[in-house]
């Protein structure tokens, strides 16, 4: 029986990026973010990155202003008033 032949699959490759860019699973993790929140902005949100040879890449100038754009502001808690307090007699 002849050996059946398959598709090369994408050779796992060592990190080809330069220091300071990251891939779309390295950045979700360096956000704590899902992949698809990540792709999704970049294609439909206006998320700062790149496309390099097919893939999508951010530096950490695009994740810092990812996070920018959606940092919660401290909300300030309000002051509940105190009733005065009433002397024993």
């Amino acid at each position: 029986m002849a050996p059946v032949a398959t598709m090369p699959t994408k050779p796992e490759t060592t990190r080809d990026l330069p220091p300071g860019y990251y891939t779309v699973d390295e950045a979700a993790a360096k956000l704590r973010v899902g992949t698809r929140f990540l792709r999704d902005g970049f294609n439909h949100g206006g998320f700062p990155g790149a496309r390099m040879s097919g893939r999508l890449v951010f530096s950490d100038a695009d994740l810092d202003e990812i996070y920018r754009m959606h940092r919660s502001p401290a909300r300030p808690v309000p002051r509940q008033r105190r009733s005065p307090r009433r002397r024993a007699a």
